[in-house]
């Protein structure tokens, strides 16, 4: 008896702490989980440095886009695709130093809590960290849009972090994540 009581409070046991567990993220989270880690290591902590963006897109298995314009949109620079376990992404290199994450699927609100924790991360002495842009609105087809953006810097240094996307299932593109600098 005293046996069949101590298996049962396991199990009880096991029962109550398994209700507890953190949830089983969403196809879109582990998305926007995976466009925020190319963004974050393939652009933001490259900005500015065009080549090291490339290099770092070519030492980590992104394969040159074999007709970039669409990405580039008349700007110079290359793009490269990323793998594929969790869809469609591209890191976009512009030549200025500038960069992009287009995400073919990806949780929009995901996205934005992370660009919102990049932004207003650990303290960094003499940098202003502003949200200049903060806009969700209603799109096509009943879906939300979403406009995101940071200046971080002093006054002679300044790099904007940017997030424009859509809930849109039909989307071509849910969300194009942006790094950019500008020296004065």
């Amino acid at each position: 008896m005293r046996r069949t009581a101590a298996v049962l409070a396991v199990l009880l046991g096991a029962l109550a702490s398994g209700s507890h567990a953190a949830p089983v993220p969403s196809l879109a989270e582990d998305q926007a989980r995976a466009a925020f880690n190319l963004y974050l290591q393939g652009c933001a902590t490259r900005v500015g440095e065009a080549e090291a963006q490339r290099r770092w897109a070519r030492e980590g298995a992104l394969k040159p886009v074999q007709s970039p314009e669409r990405f580039l949109r008349g700007r110079p620079g290359q793009a490269f695709i990323g793998p594929a376990a969790y869809g469609l992404f591209v890191l976009v290199s512009f030549d200025d130093g500038s960069c992009q994450v287009w995400a073919q699927r990806a949780g929009l609100e995901k996205l934005a809590s992370s660009l919102d924790r990049l932004a207003r991360g650990p303290a960094r002495p003499g940098a202003d960290v502003v949200k200049d842009l903060d806009r969700t609105g209603p799109g096509e087809l009943g879906a939300t849009t979403r406009a995101l953006g940071y200046s971080l810097g002093a006054a002679a240094h300044v790099i904007a972090l940017r997030l424009v996307g859509t809930s849109a299932a039909e989307a071509e593109f849910q969300a194009i994540l942006s790094a950019s600098e500008t020296k004065k």
